[in-house]
Parts: C-alpha cells; sequence; structure tokens
C-alpha cells in the first residue's frame, strides 16, 4: 500500500480485508478426498441459481440423508468409511440452501429418479417427504419440476447437467456436467 501511496485508511482496509479473504479456504476444501479439486460446491456457494437437470437420482441439494447413503453405496463398493465420509460432504454441501442469501434452486427430476427409489424402510417415503415440503416452502426458493415418462426424447437424454447463474452480471453463467467419475465445465 506504501509503495503504491495509498493513503486513504478506508481503501488500505479493504485491501488488506481482500488479501487476508483470499487466503481463507471454502468449508469443501476439506472434503477434497471427495469432491476433488474441480469441485462444483465452490461455484453453489457463489451461485444466485442453481437449475439442475436429473434423470436417474435426486439431486444432490434434496437428499436426505438415507437417500444419499444407498446413491453412495449403489454406485460402488466402498467401505463404510468412505461411504460416511460421502455422505457427510453431501449433507455439507446442501448448508447452501440456509445461507443468508441461498440460491434459488430449480430441479427437474426425471421419473425414473422417483420410481427408482432405495429399499431401505423408510428411506424412499422420507425422501419423498423431503422433496414435497422443500417444493411447498415458499421461503426456500426451491422449484421442483417432474418430467413424465410421457414426455418421450426430450434435450436432457445425454445426461444431468447443472447450470449456476451468478448475481454479478460480469460472472458468466456456469453449465456442468457430472459422471461418475468426473465432471466438465
Amino acid at each position: 500500500m506504501d509503495y503504491y501511496e495509498v493513503e486513504d485508511p478506508a481503501t488500505r482496509k479493504a485491501t488488506i480485508d481482500l488479501a487476508r479473504q483470499s487466503r481463507e479456504r471454502g468449508w469443501w476444501t476439506k472434503f477434497k478426498d471427495v469432491f476433488g479439486t474441480d469441485s462444483l460446491v465452490g461455484f453453489e456457494e457463489e451461485a444466485s441459481v442453481i437449475s439442475t437437470w436429473q434423470p436417474v437420482v435426486i439431486p444432490g441439494l434434496l437428499q436426505t440423508e438415507g437417500y444419499a447413503e444407498a446413491s453412495v453405496r449403489a454406485s460402488l463398493a466402498r467401505p463404510s468409511n468412505e461411504v460416511a465420509r460421502q455422505v457427510e460432504a453431501r449433507m455439507a454441501r446442501q448448508d447452501v440452501l440456509e445461507g443468508e442469501q441461498p440460491p434459488t434452486v430449480w430441479a427437474v427430476i426425471d421419473e425414473s429418479a422417483l420410481r427408482r427409489m432405495p429399499t431401505e424402510d423408510g428411506v424412499a417415503a422420507g425422501q419423498i417427504k423431503h422433496l414435497i415440503d422443500a417444493a411447498e416452502n415458499p421461503d426456500n426458493g426451491v422449484t421442483i419440476q417432474v418430467l413424465p415418462f410421457t414426455a418421450g426424447l426430450h434435450p436432457g437424454v445425454s445426461g444431468p447437467f447443472v447450470v449456476l447463474d451468478f448475481p454479478d452480471e460480469m460472472d458468466a453463467p456456469i453449465v456442468y456436467l457430472e459422471s461418475r467419475t468426473e465432471g466438465l465445465f
């Protein structure tokens, strides 16, 4: 600040605060083993609108703990500690919906995801109730739509995706294409 002859105390303080914030790590960095290095969750934290299409499973932001556990167990054979870690990360990710300025969420879910529910006692009923509660709560900004089988072929047949919009007009939307092994922005 001295080198650039910045003398205004407010500007100095704001610049120093920004420098400190740049070194702060997001909560998701403690889940690097789960999310990897190119994670969607950092962008979710900043998004004002999250639009998601899921043809096979309930979107992670709307999963119950029981559904998340069943989903992780179904995807790959993993030791119990890895399953628990994945579920913990998925539940932590949902905190974005409870923040000061939570994003608006628009989730389109294929009918097959609702019909292909976990068989563990109570998991399916709990997940459906959770979706209904989320959709009926006028304060949370969540919209859920179901694409019925009768819709036939549609533009989303290629697979799941997420579109993130940001409050600053200078930040272009991001599209995230997801698979079980990698993600592409």
